[in-house]
């Protein structure tokens, strides 16, 4: 008697949001999960929306950035491979004409039968000659030459012209009267670093500018919104107009003629939203439930930077937050939450929409919400900025909802160390493909539904690395410790085979190691101390062979073999960890 073969179960609907530089601590439930208390230990969060869905899926309280900055964060999650396989490490130009390019979650799930499709910032920096997503309605704010900027569909807008050889830079503000007519009000960006006053709109606005920064000075720390509608409004307006015309053409609100989402094909959406980046602009409505006095402002001391390798002296320096007034720091960090309690009711509308549209059509649904895609200092550290191996800059948390509780359980909080590069083996054992094939063993993450269900052994470590805002450095994190160290040479120093910091000495490799068991907030360097040696040679030990001896670097200007790669330390990457008690200082 012939058995009939069962069918496999159908692919389900994907929801992938990103939010930008939003720290986890800006989600009561992550606070509640992780302290106790719903509210940040800065002071006031509201995520209602957010909080919600935490309690129908699983909500990862570890979750860490592989890079701490965008474009090397999402190409990380893009990829499913860290930096130092895929040879993106900062802002490069990265693109596909490379023997070492590896497919896109989005060109991966088209390949199995997905409608895939972006609304908002996508961020990683890869330009392809093809189309990478099949719908795009011209509603990505990079890449694209059609930008929500260019087509007034946003709150604050940066222009650069050309004139006999010279860029200007403009920064315009689209101001919104009572009668709701919308006027440019524009500001020459050199103007503002040069010769620093607010215009009588800035401050009308509450603008606060930091001119502390070596970066970006003249970054908008503060202020309200000078328009009813923000461009994460209109990137949740597109994103819903999608969803309302299934199989139907319609006009966009950019004028462009569009098919809205196809119902004989399950659908990837990445939607990603602005907010809380800067310029750090809320609604006054979401300025008004949050007093500043009630934020307490993080401690520093510069005597921390003495015990500071260089490299990260460098980094406090270039984006130092000290320069604020005590009044304009209360204001910065009661409008970035303020921002972030704006942007949890853009993430519950979207997440209600998708599971009302998947529903409506009878395909099952996950949900998965990724807390920023890296972090965000608001004065820990002496900065308010990203881009450091602190982890203020790298943690974060992923919050998976499924319409099959057995994904992802509901309500349940996992403390396992995950990261981002976990994303895209996530993403495509959902859509079912087989990864036991040797074309997916490039894949550095896992699944995270089998870590939601501890079905393997945690790992014992995760991997960071940065470039922008303070050059090459990479970090090894446990619970209780980190330590990072540079990891490339000085300018104009050859190393094509990448043993540079192997050789160099603990003074050029500017170690850091933080006891987290007593120093949470990562303010005294102990790399220097005699009771942590042998620890400090231990994590150098493992790092080494990991971001060095199987590492990828690219001449991204280049096609075809444009990359030298390592091999010596192939296989060191096992996320086993064995300290020996002995190298551990006891409390």
């Amino acid at each position: 008697m012939a058995v009939e073969a069962k069918s496999p179960p159908p692919q389900p609907n994907i929801l992938w949001i990103v939010t930008d530089d939003q720290r986890p601590d800006s989600l009561g439930c992550f606070n509640l999960a992780t302290t106790g208390r719903a509210d940040s230990p800065l002071g006031p969060v509201r995520s209602p929306g957010i909080d919600r869905l935490a309690k129908r899926g699983t909500l990862f309280t570890r979750a860490y950035a592989n890079a701490p900055s965008c474009a090397p964060s999402r190409a990380a999650m893009m990829t499913g491979r860290y930096p130092h396989h895929s040879g993106i490490y900062g802002f490069e130009l990265a693109h596909e004409r490379t023997e070492n390019f590896k497919p896109l979650i989005p060109e991966v799930l088209k390949g199995v039968g997905y409608q895939t499709a972006n609304f908002g910032k996508p961020g990683y920096y890869i330009f392809s000659r093809d189309k990478t997503w099949d719908f795009r309605g011209e509603f990505e704010t990079s890449i694209l030459p059609y930008f929500l900027e260019q087509k007034g569909m946003t709150d604050i807008k940066h222009d650069v012209t050309k004139k006999d050889g010279v860029s200007t830079r403009t920064e315009v503000f689209y101001v919104e009267d009572k009668q709701g007519q919308i006027r440019e009000e524009p500001r020459c960006i050199e103007d503002i670093t040069r010769n620093f006053s607010l215009t009588p709109v800035e401050k009308s606005l509450g603008i606060i500018r930091s001119l502390s920064f070596q970066e970006n000075k003249g970054e908008i720390l503060s202020g309200r919104c000078p328009r009813s509608q923000t461009r994460d409004d209109f990137i949740l307006d597109a994103f819903l107009s999608f969803l309302a015309h299934p199989n139907a053409d319609y006009t966009a609100s950019t004028g462009f003629r569009v098919r809205g989402a196809r119902t004989d094909q399950p659908k990837l959406i990445h939607l990603g939203f602005h907010f809380p980046h800067t310029p750090v602009i809320p609604p006054q409505a979401y300025r008004d439930q949050f007093s500043p006095s009630a934020y307490r402002i993080p401690e520093f001391d510069v005597e921390e930077l003495a015990a500071l390798p260089p490299q990260l002296r460098e980094y406090q320096r270039r984006w130092d937050s000290s320069g604020l007034s005590r009044s304009e720091q209360l204001l910065a960090i009661r409008d970035y939450y303020a921002f972030c309690a704006f942007g949890d009711t853009l993430v519950a509308r979207a997440a209600d929409a998708f599971q009302a549209f998947s529903e409506k059509e009878g395909r099952p649904w996950v949900i998965l919400y990724v807390c920023g895609d890296n972090g965000w200092h608001l004065g820990e550290n002496g900065v308010m900025a990203k881009f450091g191996p602190f982890e203020k800059s790298t943690r974060q948390a992923i919050l998976a909802v499924s319409s099959d509780p057995s994904l992802f359980p509901r309500g349940k909080v996992v403390d396992r160390l995950v990261e981002f590069v976990d994303i895209a083996p996530t993403l495509y054992d959902l859509a079912g493909i087989d990864r036991t094939q040797a074309k997916w063993d490039y894949l550095d993450g896992r699944n995270l539904s089998v870590e939601a269900l501890a079905q393997r052994p945690e790992r014992e470590y995760v991997i960071s690395e940065m470039d922008p805002g303070m050059g090459p450095r990479a970090a090894l994190r446990t619970k209780e410790f980190v330590f990072s160290m540079r990891t490339r040479p000085p300018a104009g120093v050859q190393d094509k085979d990448f043993r540079w910091a192997v050789t160099a000495g603990p003074n050029e490799v500017e170690t850091a190691l933080f006891d987290l068991r007593k120093d949470p907030l990562e303010r005294r360097n102990v790399s220097a101390d005699p009771a942590y040696a042998r620890l400090v040679r231990l994590l150098r030990d493992k790092l080494e062979p990991i971001v060095l001896g199987d590492r990828t670097e690219a001449d991204w200007a280049r096609e075809g073999r444009n990359f030298v790669q390592s091999t010596w330390g192939k296989g060191a990457d096992n996320k086993l960890l064995p300290l020996p008690p002995a190298s551990i200082p006891a409390l």
